[in-house]
């Protein structure tokens, strides 16, 4: 039998197999400390012990403290890996004053882990109630245990509500910790105000239009040849179809009531759109390889009506999407977002607006002229939190869509082609947003474990 002192043990941390499961464990006083590879352990320290029978009827160990302030300790059972120790089992003797009797115990070998604790906003207050003697918190506990036994999937869960708890749990749209766990998400979306009150602040304006002010550059579209040409009745010219199909009704509107300043401002945002996809259309034209020029050496075939275009703006656009001039799918796809959070500005049908409480557009046009496929585009505007849904009866006749069905058909069957009878798709911005859930991954059969 051996009994290597408790200080000696460099190389494994032994703890002791408790009778009942769960009882907690203080380390002799007097002791200097546990030492494991290389990491000394505070003498302080109160374990708590699990144990579980594995298949083949052998029993697990796991020793579990939480009595830091900050950090989680974490033992599980290791084996030994050199050859002479291999047969060599440690014991501790414990001697009970009380009935004079010592009992035996062998030592397992265990490996400690130690894990900075993730807080809440009441982990504050429930330290203080361990120091007063109250419970201590269990999820810290919980999700060591889960690191510990849990399988891929679990602790996998249990980092993503961690995450979850921290940035739904922030008063402050300073916390440093929120906003570390905001930015490492990596979306290639515009950030979303989650605590906006009318569903036109989750995207601001002033979050998707560059540069800013918002209203300056907004003024500075050049949409004079645009309010020439509709108020002598001729039709408004674009090489995009979201533009074509939109421009005569909102240039009509604002010719009609020249002094209204949010229909001024939807034409503004509508010419904002194309130029957008101007920028888009040049930049996806370049090889991926090649980095994306200077906004001066643009050719001037890239911007309509460039001469008119504010070079500043130009310039601003292409740094805020193309900083290090890199032409990577994560900035494509994050310009391609914007332009889908803008396009939800204008309103749907002929309608004035979409409603109280909700921002909608029919997407097909927008996304032929981005050139994305119907799943592409409905998965960026979920990520955005719209639903994507057939139109209800009310919207169509609210949003007057008879009315534009009436006159494509017309148009269909003067031209021959055929009529499509589909309900058009609508993505819907409304509060509360809905984002896609996360996906857990996919379901492994008992029959499918190794």
């Amino acid at each position: 039998m051996s009994t290597p002192s408790t200080r000696h043990m460099t190389e494994e941390v032994s703890g002791l197999e408790e009778m009942s499961r769960g009882a907690h464990l203080a380390l002799a006083e007097g002791l200097d400390g546990m030492r494991g590879t290389g990491a000394p352990l505070s003498a302080s320290l109160r374990f708590s012990s699990y144990a579980r029978k594995k298949e083949s009827g052998e029993t697990e160990l796991l020793l579990h403290s939480a009595s830091h302030d900050t950090v989680d300790f974490s033992a599980v059972e290791s084996q030994t890996v050199d050859v002479n120790e291999r047969h060599l089992k440690h014991y501790v003797a414990v001697f009970d004053p009380s009935n004079s009797r010592l009992n035996i115990t062998e030592a397992k070998k265990l490996t400690v882990r130690r894990q900075v604790r993730k807080f809440t906003l009441n982990n504050d207050a429930e330290g203080d109630e361990d120091e007063n003697g109250g419970a201590a918190p269990v999820y810290s506990s919980r999700a060591a245990l889960t690191e510990a036994f849990g399988s891929k999937k679990s602790r996998k869960a249990v980092a993503s509500m961690a995450e979850n708890r921290l940035i739904a749990n922030s008063t402050s749209s300073d916390d440093p910790l929120a906003k570390a766990i905001l930015s490492t998400s990596a979306k290639p979306l515009p950030r979303a105000n989650l605590k906006a009150t009318d569903v036109a602040e989750v995207y601001a304006l002033s979050t998707l239009v560059v540069p800013q002010p918002t209203a300056a550059t907004l003024d500075s579209m050049p949409i004079s040849e645009w309010k020439r040409r509709v108020s002598k009745k001729k039709p408004v010219s674009s090489r995009y179809r979201f533009i074509a199909h939109r421009v005569g009704i909102l240039g009509q509107r604002h010719v009609e009531k020249p002094s209204d300043k949010s229909i001024l401002e939807t034409l503004q945002i509508l010419r904002y759109i194309e130029f957008l996809l101007d920028v888009h259309r040049y930049v996806s034209s370049l090889p991926q390889k090649q980095r994306l020029p200077h906004a001066d050496q643009w050719p001037d075939t890239a911007i309509k009506d460039g001469h008119h275009m504010p070079a500043n703006t130009v310039k601003q656009v292409a740094m805020h999407f193309f900083p290090d001039s890199a032409l990577t799918n994560f900035s494509l796809t994050r310009l391609r977002t914007f332009i889908l959070a803008l396009t939800l500005r204008i309103p749907p049908g002929l309608a004035v607006s979409a409603g109280a409480g909700m921002l909608a557009v029919e997407p097909s046009d927008v996304l032929l002229d981005l050139a994305l496929d119907r799943s592409t585009g409905t998965r960026l505007y979920r990520e955005l939190g719209c639903k994507v849904e057939s139109v209800k009866e009310a919207e169509r006749t609210r949003w007057r869509l008879k009315v534009l069905e009436e006159s494509t058909s017309q148009s269909a069957a003067a031209a021959g082609g055929p009529l499509s009878t589909k309900k058009p798709m609508f993505a819907k911005l409304m509060l509360p947003l809905d984002f896609p859930k996360l996906s857990q991954g996919r379901a492994v059969s008992s029959r499918g474990r190794r």
